[in-house]
């Protein structure tokens, strides 16, 4: 089995095992010694160093001798979120619609759609280099939940209205979930209020409202009414930052879902 190397040519380079970032699915046969050819793979950016060697130094086999792979799928998953958190959100999105046009043409049309909007989705939360300089403001707050280009839709479908729209009906969820219509109404205009005035500089003041809001709805934990207005905004109990995320999609796609 032959392994591309991203980099090799240089005396004492890293040797680097370029994962495919176009696939859907990546399939490695571990445990077994493989060829290592130097090939330049533009679309990829994930590798993982196997130390320095020279041009003529012989190829690594990745067997160990019987102690067991030094690469498995686990690890190879690991070492892919991690380089996918280090994908600028605009180069992400270009990759992202490149496998879609093939894959998934109902999300390529989705995306196609708001060639604007994506960019800001794929920022969220994420670690973002331009000429391998760092300039995530919020560091400590980098999502790794990406492992495959095919991974993206199902993590962030909720931010387009058609993949939302669809996803609640395979669901069969009624138009109010999970608030009832009477709170719906309600919180449709306080939210939509405190948007439009410009309240909300920061994540601390929004934070706050949020809390005013849990207590005026009669809510006994603070917590709960987050988890509902996640949901409702969403369908999902786990998401990146809900005060990015309702940042990004504005508040007329927030409110319509509500």
């Amino acid at each position: 089995m032959k392994i591309g190397i991203l980099g090799c040519g240089q005396a004492g380079s890293r040797i680097a095992l370029a994962l495919s970032s176009i696939t859907s699915e990546a399939t490695l046969i571990v445990g077994e010694p493989v060829q290592v050819s130097c090939v330049f793979d533009p679309a990829s950016r994930f590798f993982v160093e196997f130390g320095a060697r020279h041009d003529d130094d012989p190829a690594p086999d990745l067997s160990r001798g019987g102690r067991g792979p030094l690469l498995d799928m686990p690890k190879l998953n690991n070492i892919s979120s991690e380089m996918f958190a280090c994908i600028n959100n605009v180069k992400l999105d270009n990759m992202v619609r490149g496998w879609a046009l093939y894959y998934d043409r109902v999300f390529f049309t989705a995306l196609a759609e708001q060639l604007d909007y994506n960019p800001k989705v794929f920022g969220i939360e994420r670690l973002c280099f331009d000429n391998y300089t760092k300039l995530d403001v919020r560091p400590n707050k980098i999502r790794k939940d990406i492992v495959k280009l095919s991974d993206i839709k199902q993590q962030y479908y909720y931010f387009w209205d058609d993949l939302y729209q669809e996803e609640k009906s395979n669901r069969q969820l009624d138009n109010n979930y999970p608030f009832s219509s009477s709170i719906s109404i309600e919180l449709k205009e306080k939210i939509t209020n405190l948007y439009v005035s410009g309240t909300i500089v920061s994540m601390d003041i929004w934070l706050a409202q949020m809390k005013e809001f849990s207590t005026y709805f009669g809510y006994d934990k603070f917590a709960n009414f987050m988890h509902d207005l996640r949901l409702a905004i969403t369908l999902e109990e786990k998401t990146p930052n809900l005060y990015d995320v309702m940042a990004v999609m504005g508040v007329e796609r927030v409110v319509s879902r509500l």
